[in-house]
């Protein structure tokens, strides 16, 4: 259990996909409130967009997407209190043009985590 070895991030990692071929884009899901998790979904969006030369969903929200207590996704999120916590959405597999492929995203998911490191 994660949430027992009292974790320094919790980022989990989904993918979206809709009824539609052209839905794009990048969002970082957090729980409404949580206001270390805005800074790490925040930076986690704006480095893979300029990473990848691609646009946010949210413009307003720079990427984020706040969640309520009874959204789908929260239940994970909300066993640990003190850590930042993040479920990211790189792209939309109905849209092969919006994919970024296991090899990038693995390489760009190393890169910032070392960056959160320092």
């Amino acid at each position: 259990n994660a949430i027992a070895t009292f974790p320094d991030l919790i980022l989990q990692m989904h993918v979206n996909s809709a009824d539609s071929k052209e839905a794009w884009g990048t969002e970082a899901l957090v729980i409404d409130g949580d206001i270390k998790s805005y800074k790490y979904g925040e930076e986690w969006c704006a480095n893979l967009n300029k990473r990848f030369k691609r646009k946010t969903r949210r413009e307003k929200t720079k990427g984020l997407k706040i969640l309520d207590s009874d959204d789908r996704g929260v239940s994970s999120l909300r066993l640990a209190k003190l850590c930042p916590k993040i479920i990211t959405e790189p792209f939309f597999l109905s849209n092969k043009s919006d994919i970024i492929s296991k090899e990038e995203y693995a390489d760009f998911m190393e890169w910032q985590l070392r960056e959160w490191q320092k």
